[in-house]
């Protein structure tokens, strides 16, 4: 499922007219948020120890893309256009919406109250 979604990201982004190193920047994106969301789902319950590796990963992500050594180091091209931006958005969105939608549900299902 992973490896499907970001081939659908990288052929997205290099038709919609994204430069190739652009488009496989965005399927590393698809690719990392995807695998963050699996890593949280298979380290649970979570403990201190696990909440700190969670995000430690996530802010190393993010600081791949920030900083200009390592973006240069590992050949990551900066978004610029709104194109990368819309699909990255939804990405982002949706990750969280797999991690917190869950939740939300359940707690309405378990509150007697709401039903």
């Amino acid at each position: 499922m992973i490896g499907i979604s970001t081939t659908i990201a990288f052929l997205i982004g290099f038709h919609s007219g994204l430069s190739m190193k652009q488009s496989s920047s965005l399927s590393l994106v698809v690719f990392t948020a995807l695998s963050l969301f699996v890593v949280f789902k298979v380290s649970r319950p979570l403990n201190l120890y696990r909440i700190l590796i969670l995000f430690g990963m996530i802010l190393l992500f993010i600081g791949s893309f920030t900083i200009p050594f390592i973006r240069n180091l590992f050949d990551i091209a900066p978004f610029v256009t709104t194109k990368a931006n819309g699909i990255l958005i939804i990405t982002i969105l949706g990750t969280l919406g797999m991690i917190f939608i869950p939740k939300i549900v359940k707690k309405i299902m378990n509150n007697p109250q709401i039903c």
